[in-house]
């Protein structure tokens, strides 16, 4: 079924290393040094590492091609060439990763924290 001459790892790997920065922004909603740091990041904490088949980079990218565009398992099991299980166990494995940073990363506000009043009174937010 997956019979393309490239694979999604193969365009990833191109756009990463030869392509204009802006596209890999296009393309993933990501600069390519900042989808590069990531990954050095969850590797590095022990988050995420290469499997026999899939490079963690591989990994990250079909996490975000998933998440940049609400693009479905379908698709990117298409671009990637690989199977639906595969898709969904990396992008589970890397949500999980990923979310596990956030901690590190985010602050969320506290009450004595000054925002626009707009946004106080707006219970959506």
């Amino acid at each position: 079924m997956h019979k393309r001459p490239f694979t999604g790892l193969q365009n990833l790997e191109y756009m990463l290393q030869h392509d204009h920065p802006q596209v890999c922004f296009n393309v993933k909603r990501m600069h390519s040094d900042a989808l590069i740091a990531l990954r050095n990041r969850l590797v590095s904490s022990g988050l995420m590492q290469d499997s026999r088949h899939v490079p963690a980079i591989e990994q990250l990218g079909i996490f975000i091609h998933i998440i940049a565009f609400s693009s479905g398992d379908r698709e990117c099991a298409e671009t990637f060439q690989h199977s639906l299980e595969t898709i969904s166990r990396y992008f589970n494995s890397t949500l999980r990763a990923v979310t596990s940073l956030a901690s590190k990363f985010l602050q969320l506000p506290t009450l004595s924290t000054p925002f626009c009043p707009k946004l106080r009174k707006d219970k959506r937010f």
